[in-house]
This record gives structure tokens, C-alpha cells and sequence, in this order.
């Protein structure tokens, strides 16, 4: 895959193994002079196998390795500084110390194309607001809280429409135009990948749940829900999760495309691990013999 002209943007990611991944990827195809020896020199390291361990999870940086390869990517300050706690936010386990790196790249990242600012992810703390902000775009929405509401089964209140419609409003993704109606700011939502704020797990598991009764409630010609289980190395599980973000940034791209829609969908991408590693078990083994 051929890299951008520009180097990437870390405003833009949420996840700093992405960055450094891309980083690279692109500093080696516009040849910007830094050998991968003269990279782990930089950053005190001997093991060659160290950056590929964290862009896998497997290691991760500690303050001063960010710090030294923000200079290598010749980050100004302020790019240094969200990388710094970028590092920090992907890195944490406990949720307390996820918070406070969100909180401080609350303060300093700016929205982009059409990734969420971190801001904004109170948008996910009800499943309610993704969907009205859709509906937005498919039918007038003002003060018809009740013919928005009948949209949805009977556990959905107008009252709930309303308080979605001043949520979205307040995060700037949609504003009142002149005749009292709502437009969108922005035609698409997406978060970066891998996003592990509160709201977005919240809101993921609620989707995953409307999955479950979907299998119940909703005729099979109205829904696709299929199952596929696949053995995977962890290159072919990086390659797996590419593909699925080229494929969710298509699908977007249709339903910007798509003028003639009369209802909202909503698509759950889901891998995860069904089995434990099998060189893991191995290696244990090995070590009890």
C-alpha cells in the first residue's frame, strides 16, 4: 500500500501503537534517513524486536521512549505532548488512569475528518443519539418528538428524543437551522478504532444485546447476522483488522452515496480471540516438563 504524502496526523489516532505504526510505514517509504538500528539507539533499546512488540501490544513504551520518538518523528510541542499522552491513554489498564489521559486529551486534540473528538464521546452514553442523529438526515426533525419516538419500539419517549436532540446539539454534531428544523454538521460518525472510553463500551454492548434480539424480532430478509471462525496468526489478525476498517469506511462511503434510505441499520464488526494461544499452552508446557 502505497503511504500518504504527508506524514500521518496524531491528533488523528486514538491508539499511539497505530500511530508509531503508520509513522513508520511511511518514514520508510519516503526514505526519511532513519535506519530501524539508529531508531532503537535513539530510544536506548537493544532488543530488535522491540517495536514490533508494541505496535502488537506486547511491549509498551515507557515516558521517555515516547518522548524520544516524538523527536524522531519531529513532532512539535504540542503533537509531542498529545503523543505522550496518547501513549499513556493506550497503555493503561485500570480505568481511573484511562480517564485522566482522556480528560487531558480532551484539552488538546482537535476533531478530524471524521473521527469523534474525544469530547464527544458522550454521544455513546445513550444508544438513543447515534440514531437520531441519523434519522436527521432521512426526515425533518424539530419539535415532532413524538412522531420520532413512534419510530422506535414503545420503550422510547419523546422526551428521550428531545434530550437526544439537545445532546447533539451541545457536542456540535447538529444544529437548529432558521425554520426550526435540525441539519447535521457532519454526515457520518465514526470513533477510531479500538476506542475504549466508558460511553463506547457502553454503547457497544448495548448494540451487541439489539444484535441478540434482532435474531427474534426482525424478519430474516430484514437483517444479515452470519458467523465466520477462522485460525489466525497475529500478522493475519493485524491484516484482518485492516481489511475491516477499509470495509467499515466503504460502507460509510455507500450510505453518504445512498439518497433513497427509509431506515437506520446498524452494524456490528466483532473478532475476538475463541481460543487460547496455542504457542502460549505450548510454551507453558514446555516450561512444567
Amino acid at each position: 500500500m502505497e503511504a500518504p504524502a504527508n506524514p500521518p496526523v496524531v491528533f488523528d489516532y486514538l491508539s499511539s501503537r497505530d500511530f508509531i505504526r503508520d509513522f513508520l510505514h511511511w518514514g520508510k517509504e519516503h526514505k526519511l534517513g532513519f535506519t530501524h538500528r539508529t531508531l532503537l539507539e535513539k530510544m536506548d533499546v537493544s532488543s530488535t524486536g522491540f517495536i514490533a512488540n508494541v505496535i502488537s501490544g506486547k511491549s509498551n513504551l515507557n515516558a521517555r521512549q515516547a518522548v524520544a520518538f516524538a523527536e524522531i518523528c519531529k513532532l512539535n510541542p504540542s503533537e509531542s505532548r498529545f503523543f505522550q499522552t496518547l501513549t499513556v491513554y493506550t497503555q493503561a489498564r485500570g480505568i481511573e488512569e484511562k480517564g485522566d489521559a482522556l480528560d487531558s486529551m480532551r484539552t488538546q486534540v482537535r476533531g478530524r475528518n471524521k473521527k469523534l473528538d474525544p469530547r464527544q464521546y458522550s454521544l455513546f452514553s445513550k444508544w438513543l443519539y447515534p440514531m437520531v442523529f441519523d434519522l436527521i438526515a432521512m426526515i425533518e426533525v424539530g419539535d415532532n418528538h413524538k412522531e420520532v419516538a413512534d419510530l422506535f419500539d414503545a420503550a422510547i419517549k419523546p422526551d428521550d428524543v428531545r434530550k437526544a436532540l439537545e445532546v447533539l446539539e451541545s457536542l456540535g454534531l447538529i444544529r437548529k437551522t432558521p425554520s426550526g428544523k435540525y441539519a447535521q454538521v457532519r454526515a457520518t460518525l465514526k470513533t477510531g478504532d479500538e476506542i475504549t472510553s466508558t460511553d463506547v463500551v457502553k454503547f457497544q454492548q448495548t448494540t451487541l444485546r439489539k444484535a441478540i434480539d434482532a435474531l427474534d424480532d426482525i424478519p430474516a430478509e430484514q437483517r444479515s447476522i452470519s458467523v465466520t471462525t477462522l485460525p489466525l496468526s497475529v500478522e493475519g489478525l493485524e491484516r484482518v483488522k485492516q481489511e475491516a476498517r477499509h470495509f467499515r469506511d466503504k460502507l460509510l462511503k455507500i450510505s453518504e452515496e445512498d439518497r433513497d434510505y427509509d431506515r437506520v441499520y446498524q452494524l456490528n464488526l466483532n473478532l475476538f480471540p475463541a481460543t487460547k494461544s496455542i504457542k502460549s499452552i505450548r510454551k507453558i508446557r514446555k516450561g512444567a516438563k
